[in-house]
């Protein structure tokens, strides 16, 4: 298990969570975000450029870039390596592009102000922002599958076991977190938790019946079925960035600006890997 880290001050970084060694990697990107990867590639976008880059995971070294759209919310390449997925928070439409030669293939309208895209499989899952849409889009062709509404802004959005797992943020005088869920067959999303402030990051774990939530009091581990909390890291205040891989998980982005390894069973066992500015982190 390895991990590739963003910096908006500097070039990403190849880190050995075993030796706690980090390994600049050879990319030219001014602020990198949103990393991502492939078999063979480690890819970011940058807050500057509309270009993403596509590093070679063996040399580390920056193959080609490929355009982007403009303000990307989110970046997802395709299990096959064949495709790239772009979310506009900008343009409000998602793309799919070659992930080797940059053509723009399919292109769809995705709500208004979009923060998240989640691909399973041949499905795309959208979240459509201030629209208060869930969009579920085929892929890589991007045909209409499936739409709902949920109440207020939808942040983000992924499959458990129940159904569907829709974080918002709510609006009745304060901003609030409304974490929904919905079942299949159904079509009016059931309010789970209510949390104050603004949401961050939103990941399901594994097992498909918990899930953890970047939030204002902290970063916490819900179970699906009941809304309860089942434990808290109060240090952890707006993680805005949320990967799970078995039983580990990365919180990134929070207020102090650090990049967490957590295992979400032992949460007591935390530690921080790296503080930087405006920092992202994934499995590679």
């Amino acid at each position: 298990m390895s991990l590739m880290i963003t910096d908006g001050k500097r070039a990403p970084i190849f880190y050995d969570p075993k030796t706690a060694l980090q390994f600049p990697l050879d990319c030219s990107l001014s602020c990198p975000y949103l990393p991502c990867s492939t078999p063979d590639f480690l890819l970011c976008a940058c807050r500057q450029e509309r270009d993403c880059a596509c590093i070679s995971r063996h040399t580390r070294e920056e193959r080609y870039r490929i355009p982007a759209l403009p303000a990307l919310s989110a970046l997802c390449p395709s299990a096959c390596g064949r495709y790239l997925y772009q979310l506009s928070s900008e343009a409000d439409c998602v793309h799919t592009r070659h992930l080797g030669t940059g053509e723009l293939l399919f292109s769809a309208k995705a709500g208004v102000f979009p923060r998240d895209m989640k691909l399973y499989g041949h499905q795309l899952l959208v979240a459509g922002g201030a629209s208060g849409e869930l969009l579920i889009l085929s892929a890589p062709d991007l045909m209409p599958y499936a739409q709902f509404h949920v109440n207020g802004c939808c942040c983000s959005a992924q499959f458990w076991q129940g159904g569907l797992a829709i974080l918002c943020a709510v609006e009745d005088n304060d901003i609030y977190t409304a974490l929904f869920t919905l079942a299949p067959h159904k079509v009016k999303p059931w309010e789970l938790i209510r949390l104050e402030g603004q949401p961050g990051g939103f990941c399901v774990c594994p097992d498909g019946h918990t899930a953890l939530l970047g939030a204002l009091d902290g970063l916490m581990k819900i179970c699906l079925h009941t809304g309860r909390v089942l434990w808290n890291l109060p240090q952890v205040s707006l993680c805005s960035c949320i990967h799970c891989h078995g039983d580990m998980a990365l919180a990134a982005g929070d207020i102090g600006g650090h990049v967490r390894l957590v295992p979400h069973e032992q949460p007591w066992l935390a530690r921080t890997l790296y503080t930087g500015v405006e920092p992202e982190a994934c499995f590679v």
